[in-house]
């Protein structure tokens, strides 16, 4: 059961969909990936989840969301040791 491969099964298609500007599927596959990532304790991934998710906020407009995204990154990669 290799539930971290789903995680980056569900990125790569999350990125497909951010370059075809479907930023709600996109948006909706970039957080269940989250979820399986931050559940196996992968700061990596959840600093490269937290970055698509705030390149959505961006193409939204949504400068406070997109900045809430990095904002988390950061603190995930502060608690990484």
């Amino acid at each position: 059961d290799d539930i971290q491969g789903v995680a980056y099964a569900l990125r790569a298609l999350a990125s497909i969909e951010i370059k075809d500007n479907n930023l709600e599927v996109a948006e909706s596959l970039n957080l269940r990936a989250r979820e399986i990532f931050l559940a196996a304790n992968n700061a990596y991934m959840l600093l490269d989840s937290a970055r698509h998710l705030s390149i959505i906020a961006l193409k939204r407009q949504q400068l406070d969301l997109a900045f809430k995204h990095l904002k988390s990154a950061r603190e995930h990669l502060n608690g990484y040791k």
